[in-house]
Order: structure tokens, then sequence, then C-alpha cells
């Protein structure tokens, strides 16, 4: 009986054992590493940005009734189908017509026309009144200054930034989404384009003014116009404008053959001070003072704030007296 109690003792120390041995083995199959790292991969994933949600594809999803909400939304009168033109992508087409292909339809028909002709119709009138916005608020400016303030409003990145702020992203029909810079500002340009075709150039230009020349509020002329050489430009405006040679003078100096050097140059033409600058050295102090010369000059240094309610007519007719002005 002993014998019995002995044996099944020694059978249970042995079957202990190699319990222990298993789940010792299996714990060393698993690195001491592994749970940390997995918790740290996991927690910089939840602090990932979400993937953007297509809304094209929840069940109540209605896109003429998106685009109708869209049109009243910015309170115009948009003729639906010149907006559904405007949001139809080539891309789009040609994956719909893929999708036909592939079900074996050999001629597939789409019945839509994409937006590149509304574009171009936009995008010249973007540039057209835009130019002429900022021509009859700094009538000063040169004709470089113009042109460098209308690109900075007209760039891809600017018109793609106002036309997902008003809601356009979730409606433009394209192959790819979230849809990229050049689709976003193609789409707007053609929803002016569509906007012209519907409501005439006056409404076309409120459009303008209201969502695009407003961008200028609270910007700097020369943070948008880079001048290279601007005391080269300044004997160019003296030139043609009857002015003698621009004439650079040490005004003060402080700090000389230290790493605090400070300079100040005033510009003078026919003895009469124009502006001065800083800098850490001469050459420096005479680009800003002559940078502050032209700013004078061109009535930027302290422009007057923009007239965001100003109509078509009214503008025309300052452009006009501008012009009158000039001639005189």
């Amino acid at each position: 009986m002993s014998f019995f109690r002995r044996s099944s003792h020694l059978f249970r120390i042995l079957s202990g054992a190699g319990q222990q041995q298993i789940t010792a083995q299996s714990n060393r199959n698993i690195a001491r590493w592994v749970s940390p790292t997995l918790k740290e991969i996991k927690r910089r994933k939840d602090k990932l940005p979400k993937k953007p949600v297509n809304r094209t594809t929840f069940v109540e999803w209605n896109w003429h009734a998106e685009l109708f909400a869209y049109s009243k939304r910015l309170t115009e009168d948009f003729n639906l189908e010149l907006l559904q033109e405007a949001f139809t992508t080539r891309s789009y087409i040609e994956q719909e017509e893929r999708k036909q292909q592939n079900v074996g339809i050999n001629n597939p028909v789409t019945n839509l026309k994409d937006n590149s002709e509304l574009a171009v119709i936009g995008a010249d009138l973007l540039s057209t009144h835009v130019e002429n916005f900022i021509s009859s608020h700094l009538p000063k400016l040169p004709a470089a200054g113009v042109r460098s303030v209308r690109d900075y409003l007209l760039n891809d990145e600017m018109l793609a930034h106002i036309a997902r702020h008003l809601g356009t992203r979730d409606l433009v029909l394209a192959s790819e989404f979230p849809c990229d810079v050049p689709t976003l500002a193609a789409a707007f340009k053609a929803v002016i384009g569509a906007l012209y075709k519907s409501s005439g150039n006056d409404r076309t230009f409120a459009f303008i003014r209201d969502f695009v020349c407003t961008q200028l509020n609270q910007k700097d002329v020369d943070s948008m116009w880079e001048i290279e050489r601007p005391f080269e430009m300044l004997q160019e405006y003296c030139k043609n404008n009857g002015l003698a040679e621009p004439e650079p003078r040490l005004l003060n100096d402080a700090a000389k053959n230290t790493i605090y050097a400070t300079y100040q140059v005033g510009i003078y033409t026919d003895r009469k001070y124009i502006a001065a600058g800083f800098g850490e050295d001469i050459d420096t102090a005479i680009f800003v003072a002559a940078l502050n010369s032209l700013k004078k000059f061109y009535d930027i240094a302290n422009p007057r704030p923009y007239d965001f309610a100003v109509t078509l007519k009214e503008m025309e007719e300052k452009m006009e007296q501008n012009r009158r002005k000039v001639e005189t």
C-alpha cells in the first residue's frame, strides 16, 4: 500500500515538474520587449489623424440634394446642370467608362461632361476681376506688384483652401478621395464659370470679391511681392518720374566692429529725405531703405483698408478716375 502511495506521489511530482517546464518554455518563446513594443505601436496609431470619410459612401447620401444645398448656402442661383458639370472631373468619367467596359459594354456611355471648359472660363474671370480689384485699391502699385499679388491669390493652394472651406471636397466627383490640390482648385474655377453662365458678371464679381479678394485682409503687400533689387528699381522709378538720382546717406551707426553693429541709411533725392532703413551692415541698410522708399512711393507702407463691399460698377468707375489722374 505504501508502495502505491509513493508511486502516485512521485508521479504527481514528475507531472508537475513537466508542466512547469512546459510553461517556462512557452514563456521563453515571447520576448520581454514584445508587449511594450505592441503597446507603443498602438499608442502611436491612436495619435495619428483619422482618415477622412467619403460621405458618398453613406446610405442617405443624395448628391443632387447636396448640390442644391450648396447653391443655397452660397446664396447663389446656379443652374444645377452647370453645377453638376463643375463638380465632375475627367478622371471620374474615365473611371465610370472602365467600370462599364469591365462588365462587357464595349462602347460605354456616361452622359457626363467634365469641368475643363468651365474651369478655363472661371480662371479668366478670376484673373480679370482680382487684378482689377487690386489695381483699383492700390493705384500706385506697378504692374509687377499687381501680378505678384494676383498670383498669390490665384495659386492652387489658395483656391483649394477656399474651396475646402466652402464644402466643395465632398461634392467633387473624382477617381481619388480626398481630392488633391489641383483638382479642388480646378473645381473652384469651374464653379465660378458655372456662376457666370447662370447669373452673369455682376454676381460673379461679388462672389470673387467675397471669397477670394477677402484673403488680402491683414496682408502686407511686401509679403506677397518679393523685390530682389530694390535700389535698382528705385533708380528706375526716379528716372521715369523725373526725380533726381536716389542718394543713400549714412545717418547713424552703433557698435561698429562688434557682432551687434547697426547702421542707419537714409535715401535722398534732390536733397529731400525719402525714407530710411536699418541693417547689420551698410549694404543691408541700403537694401531696407530702398524698400521703404518704394513702399512710400507706391503707397503701400500704410495702405487703407480694402473695400470688400464695392460693386463691379463702382470699381470700374474708380479705375477710370485713377486712370484720368495718371493722364493729367
